[in-house]
C-alpha cells in the first residue's frame, strides 16, 4: 500500500519534502529532500529475507547479501565498491532480515548518481566467482562464531522457539562452514537462483539527499531503467510462523555470559498480520510513541532499577510486530504483576496513539539515517494497493492481535539463574531456553500507575555566574531555531562510564517524556568531565535541566556496573576509544560552564551544579597496553593512534588517515589472509582528541598472530595508501565535510558548539556567544582545506616510524 506524504515524512526535519512512486517496472521509488542534509543516503531494498531461502541452505541468503560485494559484471574486482566508496569518503554497509534485505550507501551529495550506478550494478548484476563465493564462506564461519558473543544472536534462537514446528523461523539463518559445505561452483549456482529473485516487482530504491525532489525522483528513475526486468519466480509463500501464544526464557552460553548476574531483559512481543501492519504503520507507531512517553518507565521504576526501554513496529527477525523491550538492572517484578502494569498501558496507548512531532529539538542524525532504509525495506514487495483482505476498521482489527491472549515473551535470565532440569541447549548457538507459562495478571500487587515527569517548571531565577549566550546559525529554518531554547551544562568530574551509565538510567523516563513532548535531552561525561543539554521552549529547558541535575549520582558507591555488552568483541574494543584516556594526561581544574539560548534560560542552573566532595584524583598514567576481561571465544587485537594533540587539524588528518586505509586494511586481512569476519578502521573521538582504531577479530588466530598482521599493514601499506594526488585529496575532503563538516539537524548543532565551547577558555561573565565558536565548523572546515598531500603522508610516515602516540588493546578467551 503506498503511504500517503504525511505519514512518509514521520522523522523528518521541518522543511523536508518527500513523495513516493510506482516505476513501470514495479519499482518503488522513494525520495527525501532534506535542506539540511549534507549527505545522499541511498538505499536499495529487496522483498527477499533469511525466511525465504531453501531449507537445505539454512544461511544462503546472508551468503548472496555478501557476494553482491564480491565484484559485478561492470566492475568486476572484489574491492571495487569498498575502494570506491572510501575515494568518496562515503560509507556502505547491508543486512539481511527475516523477510527484506537492503544494501545502503552514504555519500557526498555529488557522488549520488554515481552511488546509485553502483547500487543498481551490484543488486542485479553480481559475478558470483566460485572461488570467491567459497572463500566468503570463510569468512561467514568467523562471523558467526564471533556472534556467537552476541546476545542478539542468542535471541533469535530463542525467538525461533516460540514459531510453530517445522516452520523455517525455527532454524538459525547466520550461516556458517557446515550450513554452507559444498563447492563453489554448486553455491555460486543455488546464489544464482536465488538471486532470480532480485527484480524491480520485489524491490524498492530510496534516496534523501538535499537535492530538489524532483531531481532525485528523476534519478532513481534513471537508474531504475538499468535494473534486469524479467519477471521473477514466484513469491515465495510466507505461512504464518507463530504458535500458540507463550513465553521462552533464554540465557547466553556459559563462556559469553555477562559478569553483572542482576540483569534480566523481558521482551514483550504482539504478532501481526502483514498486510494489517503495513496499512496502518502510522498508527502502531503512534502506539509504540505513547509506550514511550515516559509514563511507564516512571511506572515500572517503583517496582525494579530500568536501565532501558524499547518500543517499536519493527522488531529485528520477528516479521511485523509491536515490541516492548525492558531492560532491567535489576530483578523485575513478579511477571504477574508486571503484566498488570503494561497491559493497561497498552490499551491506553491503542486508545491515544501519540502523534509524530515535527519540532527541530527532536530532530537527529540517526533518523536521517534509518528513514530510507525503513521506507525502502517496508515497501519492497508491497502491492500497489492494499489487499483486500485489509479492513476499513483496522484499528478495531489491530487491538484484536494487540490483546493480551495473544502476547508472546522473551526473557533473556542471568546465567545464574539456571536449574539443569529447567533448561535445554539449543546445539547450533549453545543457547539455552526454557519454556515459560505466561501468568495472569495480577493488579491488586502491580505498582500503581505514575504520570510522565512534567517539563513544566517556574519560571527561573536571577541568573548568576558566568556564561555564554546565544544559538547557532540555522539558516534552513532559521524562524523555528529561533524559538527553540536550550540550556547546557557541565562540571568537573572524574571520568567513569558506569557513573554515566547510571545517570542516564536515572534519567530514563524524563529522557522518553522530553522526546513524546517536542523536547530533547542529552548527557555526557568525559575527562572535562560530566555534561547535559535542554532544548525544547523555556519551560521544558528549565524542567528538564533542574531534574537531569537531581538525578546525578553523586555518590560512587552507588554506581552500577556498565551496561551488558553486545556486539562484537571489535565492535566493543572500538567503543572504548571514545572514552580511553588521552596519551597526555591534563590536570587542568575545570569550572562548571553554562551556555543558554537567552538570560532567562540559565537562571541559577548554574550554581546548582554538583560539587564534587575534596579534590578529584589526577587520572592514572594511560598504560601501552590493555587487556579485556574475557567476553567470547574469539581472538581480538586493536591498534589505537592518537594525535599528537587536539586541534581540528589533528583530526582532520587522522580521519584522512583512516578513509585511506579502511579499505585496504579489511582486504588484506579479513579476505586475503582470512583471519576473521571484523577486520576494519574506525576513527573516534574522546573530548575531542582524535583516535584511529585498527581492529581486527578471529576465530582461530592468536594474539600474536593478529598483532603481527596489524603491525605488517602498517609498515608495508601505511605510507604507499597516503601517498595520494591533489585531486584525489579534494575528493577526500569533499566527503569528509559531507560527513562531518556542517550538522544536519539542529540537536547535532547544539552539541557540536557546546563541545568547541567545554575546550575554549572559559566566558567572563555574561558573554554572547563569538561568530568564530557558534559556528565552529567553518573554521574547520577552514583547517581541512589548508590541509596538504604531503601533510597526509607525513602523519602516515609518523605512524609507521611509531611517533604518534599508541596503545595496544587485546582480548584472548579464557583459559
Amino acid at each position: 500500500m503506498r503511504q500517503n506524504d504525511s505519514d512518509l515524512s514521520q522523522g523528518l526535519p521541518v522543511g523536508s519534502r518527500c513523495r513516493v512512486q510506482r516505476h513501470a517496472s514495479g519499482l518503488w521509488l522513494i525520495a527525501a529532500e532534506v535542506p539540511s542534509a549534507h549527505l545522499a543516503r541511498l538505499v536499495g531494498a529487496v522483498d527477499l529475507g533469511y525466511l525465504d531461502e531453501p531449507a537445505t541452505r539454512p544461511g544462503l541468503a546472508h551468503l548472496l547479501e555478501h557476494s553482491l560485494f564480491l565484484g559485478s559484471q561492470r566492475c568486476p574486482e572484489p574491492d571495487a565498491l569498498s575502494r570506491w566508496v572510501g575515494e568518496q569518503g562515503g560509507r556502505y554497509n547491508a543486512y539481511t532480515g527475516d523477510i527484506a534485505t537492503d544494501v545502503h550507501l552514504q555519500l557526498p551529495p555529488a557522488a549520488a548518481g554515481a552511488g546509485l550506478a553502483h547500487l543498481c550494478e551490484l543488486l542485479a548484476r553480481p559475478c558470483f566467482d566460485p572461488a570467491l563465493v567459497e572463500r566468503e564462506v570463510a569468512v561467514l564461519d568467523a562471523e558467526f562464531h564471533a556472534r556467537l558473543a552476541d546476545p542478539e544472536l542468542h535471541r533469535l534462537a530463542a525467538l525461533g522457539e516460540l514459531c510453530r514446528p517445522g516452520h523455517s523461523a525455527r532454524r538459525c539463518h547466520a550461516g556458517h562452514a557446515a550450513s554452507l559445505a559444498g563447492s563453489g561452483e554448486g553455491l555460486a549456482a543455488e546464489l544464482r537462483a536465488l538471486h532470480r529473485h532480485y527484480r524491480p516487482r520485489r524491490m524498492a530504491l530510496a534516496m534523501l539527499g538535499p537535492q530538489p525532489l524532483e531531481e532525485q525522483l528523476a534519478l532513481l528513475a534513471q537508474h531504475a531503467a538499468t535494473l534486469d526486468h524479467g519477471a521473477p519466480p514466484p513469491t515465495p509463500a510466507r505461512e504464518w510462523r507463530w504458535a500458540e501464544p507463550g513465553g521462552m526464557a533464554w540465557q547466553l552460553p556459559v563462556p559469553a555470559a555477562e559478569a553483572d548476574h542482576s540483569h534480566h531483559c523481558l521482551e514483550l512481543l504482539w504478532p501481526l498480520p502483514a498486510d494489517l501492519a503495513n496499512a496502518y504503520r502510522a498508527y502502531l507507531d503512534g502506539v509504540a510513541a505513547r509506550l514511550a512517553d515516559g509514563a511507564l518507565a516512571e511506572t515500572l521504576g517503583q517496582a525494579a532499577t530500568l536501565r532501558d526501554m524499547q518500543v517499536t513496529s519493527e522488531p529485528a527477525g520477528s516479521g511485523p510486530a509491536l515490541s516492548l523491550r525492558l531492560d532491567f538492572a535489576s530483578p523485575p517484578p513478579p511477571l504477574s504483576e508486571l503484566l498488570a502494569c503494561l497491559y493497561p498501558a497498552l490499551n491506553a496507548a491503542l486508545r491515544d496513539p501519540l502523534s509524530p512531532t515535527t519540532c527541530l529539538a527532536a530532530n537527529s542524525t540517526a533518523a536521517l539515517d534509518q528513514w530510507p532504509r525503513r521506507q525502502a525495506r517496508r515497501l519492497a514487495g508491497q502491492a500497489a494497493k492494499p489487499p483486500a483482505s485489509v479492513r476499513s476498521d483496522g484499528q478495531a482489527a489491530l487491538a484484536a492481535w494487540l490483546a493480551p491472549d495473544q502476547c508472546r515473551l522473551l526473557w533473556q535470565r542471568p546465567a545464574v539463574a539456571r536449574q539443569a532440569s529447567d533448561w535445554r541447549l539449543l546445539e547450533e548457538t549453545a543457547t539455552r531456553v526454557a519454556r515459560l507459562v505466561l501468568p495472569a495478571a495480577s493488579p491488586a500487587f502491580a505498582p500503581a500507575p505514575r504520570q510522565a515527569p512534567r517539563l513544566d517548571v517556574a519560571p527561573a531565577g536571577t541568573p548568576s555566574g558566568a556564561y555564554w549566550l546565544g544559538r547557532p546559525p540555522w539558516p534552513v529554518a532559521e524562524r523555528e531555531a529561533q524559538a527553540i531554547s536550550h540550556c547546557a551544562l557541565s562540571w568537573p568530574a572524574p571520568d567513569s562510564s558506569p557513573r554515566l551509565t547510571h545517570w542516564r538510567r536515572r534519567c530514563l523516563a524524563l529522557g522518553q517524556a522530553a522526546r513524546a513532548q517536542g523536547a530533547r535531552l542529552q548527557l555526557g561525561g568525559d575527562r572535562l568531565g560530566d555534561w547535559l543539554i535542554a532544548s525544547g521552549t523555556p519551560a521544558q529547558v528549565r524542567g528538564l535541566a533542574e531534574q537531569a541535575l537531581a538525578a546525578w549520582p553523586a555518590d560512587e558507591r552507588d554506581h552500577a556496573a556498565d551496561s551488558p555488552t553486545v556486539g562484537l568483541i571489535a565492535q566493543r574494543l572500538l567503543g572504548r576509544l571514545e572514552s580511553a584516556p588521552s596519551p597526555a594526561n591534563d590536570h587542568t581544574a575545570f569550572a562548571p560552564l553554562c551556555w543558554a539560548s537567552d538570560a532567562a534560560s540559565p537562571g541559577d542552573l548554574l550554581a546548582r551544579c554538583p560539587a564534587l566532595p575534596g579534590t578529584p584524583k589526577p587520572p592514572a598514567e594511560p598504560s601501552d597496553t590493555i587487556w579485556l576481561a574475557p567476553q567470547a571465544s574469539d581472538h581480538a587485537v586493536m591498534l589505537e593512534v592518537m594525535g599528537m594533540d587536539a586541534s581540528s587539524r589533528s583530526r582532520w588528518l587522522l580521519r584522512l588517515l583512516g578513509q585511506c586505509h579502511d579499505a585496504a586494511f579489511q582486504q588484506a586481512l579479513r579476505q586475503r589472509q582470512g583471519l576473521g569476519y571484523a577486520a576494519a578502521v574506525r576513527y573516534r573521538e574522546a573530548a575531542g582528541w582524535p583516535r584511529l582504531g585498527y581492529v581486527v577479530q578471529s576465530p582461530h588466530a592468536d594474539s600474536d598472530t593478529l598483532r603481527a598482521a596489524i603491525d605488517a599493514f602498517i609498515s608495508a601499506e601505511a605510507v604507499p595508501l597516503a601517498n595520494i594526488s591533489v585531486a584525489a585529496l579534494d575528493v577526500q575532503r569533499r566527503g569528509l565535510l559531507a560527513r562531518h563538516g556542517p550538522p544536519e539537524t539542529y540537536p547535532a548543532a547544539l552539541e557540536q558548539v557546546w563541545q568547541t565551547l567545554r575546550q575554549a577558555p572559559p566566558p567572563a561573565g555574561k558573554s554572547v556567544l563569538p561568530r568564530h565558536l557558534g559556528s565552529p565548523w567553518q573554521q574547520a572546515a577552514q583547517r581541512l582545506a589548508d590541509v596538504l598531500p604531503e601533510d597526509l603522508l607525513g602523519t602516515a610516515e609518523a605512524l609507521r616510524a611509531g611517533r604518534l602516540p599508541r596503545r595496544w588493546w587485546y582480548h584472548r578467551p579464557a583459559d
